[in-house]
Protein backbone atom coordinates (compact mmCIF):
# COMPACT_ATOMS: atom_id res chain seq x y z
CA UNK A 1 0.00 0.00 0.00
CA UNK A 2 3.26 2.37 -0.16
CA UNK A 3 2.68 5.49 -2.41
CA UNK A 4 4.67 8.49 -2.19
CA UNK A 5 2.42 12.00 -1.73
CA UNK A 6 3.70 13.38 -4.84
CA UNK A 7 3.21 17.19 -4.86
CA UNK A 8 0.40 17.14 -2.68
CA UNK A 9 0.16 20.16 -0.09
CA UNK A 10 -1.18 17.92 2.86
CA UNK A 11 -1.63 14.40 4.34
CA UNK A 12 -4.10 12.94 6.38
CA UNK A 13 -4.51 11.30 9.10
CA UNK A 14 -6.85 8.36 9.38
CA UNK A 15 -8.12 6.99 13.07
CA UNK A 16 -9.98 4.35 13.77
CA UNK A 17 -11.32 3.82 17.18
CA UNK A 18 -13.39 0.80 19.10
CA UNK A 19 -14.38 1.88 22.25
CA UNK A 20 -17.08 -0.71 23.62
CA UNK A 21 -18.60 -1.35 20.72
CA UNK A 22 -18.64 1.98 18.84
CA UNK A 23 -16.14 2.40 15.82
CA UNK A 24 -15.44 5.89 15.25
CA UNK A 25 -12.85 7.33 12.17
CA UNK A 26 -11.12 10.61 13.30
CA UNK A 27 -9.56 12.46 9.72
CA UNK A 28 -7.17 15.18 10.39
CA UNK A 29 -5.62 17.42 8.08
CA UNK A 30 -1.68 17.75 8.23
CA UNK A 31 -0.06 20.48 6.36
CA UNK A 32 3.57 18.98 4.28
CA UNK A 33 6.65 21.44 5.10
CA UNK A 34 9.54 19.60 3.34
CA UNK A 35 9.32 16.79 1.61
CA UNK A 36 12.52 14.67 1.20
CA UNK A 37 13.56 11.66 -0.44
CA UNK A 38 13.28 9.54 2.54
CA UNK A 39 10.62 11.13 4.64
CA UNK A 40 8.07 14.34 5.31
CA UNK A 41 7.65 16.54 7.59
CA UNK A 42 4.27 17.13 8.67
CA UNK A 43 2.47 20.16 10.71
CA UNK A 44 -0.49 19.01 12.40
CA UNK A 45 -3.36 21.81 13.04
CA UNK A 46 -2.01 22.18 16.80
CA UNK A 47 1.10 23.03 15.37
CA UNK A 48 2.79 19.87 16.08
CA UNK A 49 5.59 19.11 13.59
CA UNK A 50 6.31 15.12 12.77
CA UNK A 51 8.19 13.36 10.25
CA UNK A 52 6.79 10.27 8.76
CA UNK A 53 9.32 8.03 6.76
CA UNK A 54 7.40 7.42 3.19
CA UNK A 55 7.50 4.03 3.77
CA UNK A 56 5.41 4.88 6.49
CA UNK A 57 2.85 6.40 4.40
CA UNK A 58 -0.66 4.12 4.32
CA UNK A 59 0.64 1.71 6.56
CA UNK A 60 -2.01 0.98 9.37
CA UNK A 61 0.06 0.90 12.37
CA UNK A 62 -1.95 -0.04 16.09
CA UNK A 63 -1.71 2.76 18.39
CA UNK A 64 -3.23 0.27 21.47
CA UNK A 65 -0.19 -0.41 23.47
CA UNK A 66 -2.40 -2.42 26.27
CA UNK A 67 -5.85 -3.38 25.96
CA UNK A 68 -8.07 -1.66 28.78
CA UNK A 69 -11.09 -0.77 29.40
CA UNK A 70 -12.77 -1.89 25.88
CA UNK A 71 -10.74 1.02 23.97
CA UNK A 72 -8.64 -0.27 21.02
CA UNK A 73 -7.22 2.31 18.34
CA UNK A 74 -5.18 2.17 14.90
CA UNK A 75 -4.18 5.05 12.76
CA UNK A 76 -2.48 5.64 9.41
CA UNK A 77 -1.12 8.64 7.20
CA UNK A 78 -2.21 8.81 3.65
CA UNK A 79 -3.22 11.20 0.50
CA UNK A 80 -6.87 11.67 0.50
CA UNK A 81 -7.22 9.67 -2.25
CA UNK A 82 -6.70 6.64 -0.23
CA UNK A 83 -8.93 7.70 3.16
CA UNK A 84 -11.68 4.78 2.38
CA UNK A 85 -8.79 2.51 1.65
CA UNK A 86 -7.43 2.85 4.96
CA UNK A 87 -10.32 2.68 6.90
CA UNK A 88 -11.27 -0.79 5.55
CA UNK A 89 -7.71 -1.12 6.17
CA UNK A 90 -8.01 0.24 9.78
CA UNK A 91 -11.07 -2.68 10.04
CA UNK A 92 -9.36 -5.43 9.66
CA UNK A 93 -6.30 -4.66 11.57
CA UNK A 94 -8.69 -3.91 14.32
CA UNK A 95 -10.49 -7.34 13.77
CA UNK A 96 -7.03 -9.18 13.82
CA UNK A 97 -6.06 -7.30 17.02
CA UNK A 98 -9.67 -8.81 18.53
CA UNK A 99 -8.78 -12.16 17.24
CA UNK A 100 -5.52 -12.14 19.18
CA UNK A 101 -6.77 -10.95 22.39
CA UNK A 102 -9.53 -13.45 22.11
CA UNK A 103 -7.40 -16.06 21.49
CA UNK A 104 -4.65 -15.05 24.53
CA UNK A 105 -7.93 -14.66 26.92
CA UNK A 106 -8.97 -18.19 25.71
CA UNK A 107 -5.12 -19.53 26.20
CA UNK A 108 -5.71 -17.69 30.04
CA UNK A 109 -8.98 -19.16 30.99
CA UNK A 110 -7.98 -22.87 29.93
CA UNK A 111 -4.85 -22.79 32.06
CA UNK A 112 -7.34 -21.68 34.95
CA UNK A 113 -9.64 -24.32 34.74
CA UNK A 114 -6.77 -26.91 34.48
CA UNK A 115 -5.80 -25.56 37.93
CA UNK A 116 -9.32 -25.76 39.42
CA UNK A 117 -9.63 -29.58 38.18
CA UNK A 118 -6.31 -31.16 39.49
CA UNK A 119 -6.88 -28.58 42.46
CA UNK A 120 -3.67 -27.31 42.72
CA UNK A 121 -4.68 -23.98 43.84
Amino acid sequence: MNSSVNNKSSLFQVIGELNRGELQFKICEWKLLIETKRYLEIKAPNGMVKRIYKEKINVVIGDTKYYADGQLSCSAFCSEDDISNIKIAIVKQLEQQIAALMSDLKINQSALSKKIITDEL
